[in-house]
């Protein structure tokens, strides 16, 4: 068995209702897909335009000069469990990037209370570079990334650490623990889960995510829902237009404040953040609870998911084109679902993607 890592995330066991809240860690794969370059240190953020493309360019290179990846990475999870187990639904959300995993909790929360009965149990899961997660792989995490290993981590939670069937009963911290045995496996892979109907919800980025995982193995899934997704034609980002439009993402991640002095004035800045302004109070209030943390080193407050990691996630050009191509090629048998808001996304709105092939 894996050695759990001993600076693990402060654990979290609370009631809300009839669900049980608690955390855990998953070992991701290893080697990873992408290799391993050093992460970049940008000290004068007024130079952020040739920041980024350091990032994009460091992407190029990697299959290059990378070096072959095989740090032991963790993926942070929060399970929500009835203490009603009946037949119900069990619903995983795949976060969006620098979202950490606990601001969907008042989402949840709406959707247990407007159905009950229909939910048995709720998994957040986190990629290795966000919230959590990525404090826990601080040092470890590489200067460039491929959303690609985001789907294998998701379904190596999926195939390996995820119970068959949905139990009251308290899971152990360190999800390794209790890895399916090679027969469960290869049952799930060929027929799906015979006690679950998994429900994968992904936001933005972590839409081509589960969208991804789902073309891949498509019998562990119910229901697929997109919540504007970043999904995009072939070749779209390496046009005029599509460049800026990651680029002035990834400057907008980089240029973000992400410390402050402390936890007062942390919150006051963020409340004022223009893009929080349209949240919804529970989520922001979710946002400032989970996704800051206090660094002993310096004693000041800093974001979760660094600057750094969010503009690194960023830079992948590949996934989204990737799965547009793929996506009329998912199983009949999945119920899709796209959740957009009205303006369209920022995908259609900046793009027109409002495409009959893709059924929107």
């Amino acid at each position: 068995m894996l050695s759990t890592p001993t600076d693990l995330p402060a654990p979290r066991i609370e009631r809300h209702g009839r669900y049980t809240l608690s955390s855990h860690i998953i070992p991701a794969p290893s080697p990873r897909l992408t290799p391993h370059i050093d992460q970049p240190i940008f000290v004068d953020k007024t130079r952020a335009s040739q920041a980024v493309e350091t990032i994009i360019t460091g992407r190029r290179e990697i299959i290059k000069f990378g070096t072959s990846n095989t740090h032991r990475l963790w993926n942070c999870v929060n399970r929500y469990v009835s203490n009603r187990v009946g037949q119900g639904l069990t619903f995983v959300f795949v976060p969006g990037n620098g979202i950490p995993k606990e601001t969907y909790e008042p989402a949840v929360q709406h959707l247990i209370s407007a159905s009950p009965g229909l939910v048995d149990e709720v998994w957040m899961w986190e990629s290795v570079f966000q919230g959590d997660s990525g404090v826990l792989n601080a040092g470890k995490l590489s200067g460039a990334y491929n959303w690609q290993d985001d789907t294998r981590d998701l379904l190596e939670f999926l195939k390996h650490y995820l119970p068959p069937r949905v139990s009251r009963n308290p899971l152990p911290d360190d999800l390794s623990s209790i890895r399916m045995d090679e027969t469960e496996v290869s049952n799930r892979i060929r027929d799906g889960f015979s006690s679950r109907k998994i429900v994968l919800v992904g936001h933005s980025y972590g839409g081509c995510v589960s969208a991804l995982a789902a073309l891949q193995y498509p019998t562990l899934f119910h229901s697929l829902v997109l919540v504007d997704p970043i999904i995009v034609p072939p070749r779209h980002f390496d046009s005029g237009a599509g460049k800026k439009l990651m680029t002035s993402f990834m400057k907008g991640s980089l240029l973000r404040q992400s410390t402050w002095m402390n936890w007062i004035v942390a919150e006051e800045c963020l409340r004022q953040y223009r893009p929080y302004q349209s949240w919804d109070p529970a989520a922001l209030d979710r946002l400032m609870l989970h996704g800051l943390r206090e660094n002993g080193a310096d004693s000041q407050v800093h974001l979760k998911t660094s600057s750094i990691n969010e503009t690194i996630l960023y830079a992948d050009p590949i996934t989204p084109s990737m799965v547009y191509g793929l996506l009329h090629q998912l199983d009949a048998g999945i119920q899709l679902n796209w959740v957009l808001p009205e303006n369209g996304g920022f995908v259609f709105i900046f793009l027109g993607l409002f495409s009959p092939d893709l059924g929107l």
